[in-house]
């Protein structure tokens, strides 16, 4: 009897915290940024790109969410004169948040701030020898809620990776650091 009543207080605790949660899918479109390499401190600039992204947000209280996402940023071009045709992109694993600014309307505004890690990826023009590696992701940024659950942001971003090379027996690395602006275009459901 008692593990029952265990079994079903697990499942009404589960069911309320599902009841909390929801989703939010966005497709983000990057602007044009800047690539620093910070051995030799190229700077390069970067074409627009596309970017899909998928939240889990708890809701803590009415405007307040935490969660955490993943996002894809599709390959990128470079302007680097490194011959071919450079492309790169990052895949940034991060916590969320979200604070919303209560109103009395249809739009909530809310302030937005992402922290992860990033994985740095690149075609075979991009790099050619050694490996990439990540670090650490960053984006801040303001948008607005519609009552209907579609959301628009604006976020400034920063990525870090790193390129990691062995020169005859002598290890090199060549941090690799992106920001720009990237517009997000989405939706926010609940699961229940």
């Amino acid at each position: 009897m008692m593990r029952a009543l265990l079994i079903l207080a697990l499942l009404s605790a589960i069911g309320g915290l599902c009841a909390q949660v929801q989703l939010q899918a966005c497709l983000g479109i990057d602007s044009p940024g800047i690539q620093e390499f910070g051995a030799d401190g190229d700077r390069h600039r970067t074409n627009p790109g596309l970017s899909f992204s998928a939240e889990a947000l708890y809701s803590a209280r009415a405007d307040l969410h935490l969660g955490c996402g993943v996002e894809y940023q599709l390959l990128r071009a470079t302007d680097a004169d490194w011959g071919g045709d450079p492309a790169f992109g990052f895949i940034p694993i991060f916590f969320s948040g979200k604070i919303g600014l209560p109103i009395n309307c249809d739009v909530m505004p809310e302030m937005l701030l992402h922290i992860g890690y990033g994985f740095l990826t690149g075609n075979d023009d991009y790099i050619d020898e050694g490996d990439l590696t990540g670090g650490l992701y960053w984006g801040i940024g303001a948008g607005v809620v519609h009552k209907s659950g579609f959301t628009a942001d604006l976020m400034f971003r920063r990525s870090k990776g790193a390129w990691e090379m062995d020169f005859s027996g002598y290890p090199f690395e060549n941090d690799i650091i992106q920001h720009n602006l990237t517009l997000r275009l989405g939706y926010r459901f609940s699961i229940l």
